[in-house]
C-alpha cells in the first residue's frame, strides 16, 4: 500500500495527525527556549571548535524536527480550512 496524501485523508484523521504535529512543535519551540540562552553562550566562547560545531548541530536536530511538524500541522488546518470553513 502506497503513501496517503494529506488531501485524501478524512477531516477527522487531518484533525488528529494536525494535532499530534502542532504538539510535537510545541514541544520542540520548548526545548529551544529552554536551552537557547545556553546555546548562544556557548557560540560566543566556542564558535570555532567542536563545542560550538556541536552545540550548533544539537540546536539543529531539535530545530529540524520542529519545523516538519509545523510544516504538517499548517497543511492539515490549511486543508480543513477549506474543506468546512471556505
Amino acid at each position: 500500500m502506497g503513501a496517503r496524501r494529506l488531501k485524501d485523508m478524512r477531516s477527522w484523521q487531518l484533525a488528529v495527525l494536525g494535532a499530534l504535529a502542532l504538539s510535537g512543535t510545541s514541544l520542540a519551540i520548548t526545548l529551544l527556549a529552554t536551552v537557547w540562552p545556553l546555546h548562544v553562550e556557548a557560540m560566543r566562547a566556542h564558535a570555532l571548535s567542536w563545542t560550538g560545531l556541536h552545540a550548533a548541530w544539537m540546536a539543529a536536530a531539535v530545530a529540524a524536527p520542529g519545523l516538519m511538524f509545523a510544516a504538517v500541522a499548517r497543511r492539515c488546518g490549511q486543508l480543513l480550512y477549506q474543506r468546512h470553513l471556505d
